[in-house]
């Protein structure tokens, strides 16, 4: 039911999604322009509101995740894992490097 579940619309230009998606009207639609930084900075702030998530700034979440990314490349990497591996991960394999990544933090 629309009234009662919230979704975040993510499109690289703003308004682009009107020309194909009439049925979006009245959702949260952000434009992010391809700048991976500003999609951190348009969900967390969805998250904020929406949600009411106590959350760090962009800045900060953009550079945790720079510092998880480049962490878990060099794990993989010791474990035998190519460049070409770890860009193929299954989602589920990442989301358990990140938790396990996250407890040690």
């Amino acid at each position: 039911e629309k009234g009662r579940k919230k979704c975040l619309v993510l499109e690289t230009e703003a308004y682009r999604y009107k020309a194909a998606l009439s049925d979006l009207s009245g959702y949260d639609i952000s434009s992010h322009g391809n700048d991976p930084p500003r999609v951190v900075t348009e969900v967390r702030n969805w998250l904020k509101n929406v949600c009411k998530l106590n959350a760090s700034g962009p800045t900060s979440i953009w550079n945790a995740f720079n510092d998880f990314m480049a962490n878990n490349f060099d794990a993989l990497t010791l474990q035998g894992f190519s460049p070409s591996d770890i860009e193929g991960l299954p989602v589920s394999e990442l989301i358990e490097c990140m938790e396990s990544w996250v407890r040690t933090k």
